[in-house]
């Protein structure tokens, strides 16, 4: 629930641990898969949008973001793509992660046109069963935006990503 505090508190002191923990100058944030729809359903919510001039779930899902991306300063943001696709305002050095389009290059083309970093995941989905391992040498994550030198420059490369629900025993 976005409208609470304690959910900060809770996101600051898990955020706290895991950078003592894991180093890294990156965080991913995710912000994919978000179900806004239920947030019409929670009277309290609503009632709280209203209160505080939020007009739609998307822009109280900006706020959410807009709070994570204050609890992790001094740290570079990665999001996924759906973040950027909302149009939820981020800063121009948040790096996005595109994973949607297989093949159809709208998110990386915008975001990089737009000046974004993009990362590119897509074509390297490992719980992908169907695939072999060649498939993923084959994808170049340059290869798939159609854009100019300067957009192809901003994608700095791509992640694998495998989903425990699509895994098997092999």
């Amino acid at each position: 629930d976005p409208t609470q505090d304690d959910v900060y508190v809770f996101i600051s002191n898990l955020y706290k641990e895991l950078f003592e923990l894991f180093p890294s100058d990156m965080v991913h944030l995710g912000g994919d898969e978000v179900p806004l729809d239920c947030w019409k359903k929670d009277p309290s919510i609503q009632e709280w949008m209203t209160k505080h001039n939020i007009p739609g779930e998307v822009e109280l899902f900006e706020l959410f973001e807009q709070k994570l991306l204050k609890i992790i300063a001094g740290k570079k943001a990665i999001v996924w793509q759906e973040v950027y696709d909302l149009g939820i305002n981020i800063s121009k050095d948040t790096i996005v992660d595109a994973w949607k389009d297989w093949g159809d290059d709208n998110t990386l083309f915008n975001a990089t046109k737009a000046g974004y970093q993009v990362i590119v995941s897509s074509c390297l989905y490992l719980d992908h069963l169907s695939e072999n391992w060649q498939t993923y040498y084959k994808c170049d994550p340059r290869a798939l935006l159609n854009g100019t030198k300067a957009q192809e420059a901003l994608i700095l490369g791509g992640h694998a990503s495998m989903w425990g629900e699509h895994v098997d025993a092999s």
